[in-house]
């Protein structure tokens, strides 16, 4: 069994640390912003080798 619904507390989470991010200072910005997009990406990839995994059972 699964969801299509995003995990709540992890879009939370990284809502959050992005507004961080974003008043972070101008040195510190881009390289904060840059992580998070990764943190985003592999999130994705995971939740859609699990879907993927889940489906095939």
């Amino acid at each position: 069994m699964y969801t299509k619904q995003p995990n709540k507390p992890i879009a939370l989470l990284v809502a959050e640390v992005k507004v961080q991010a974003v008043n972070a200072p101008a040195t510190e910005k881009s390289a904060a912003l840059a992580r998070i997009n990764v943190l985003v990406a592999s999130l994705k990839k995971y939740e859609h080798f699990s879907v993927s995994t889940r489906q095939a059972d």
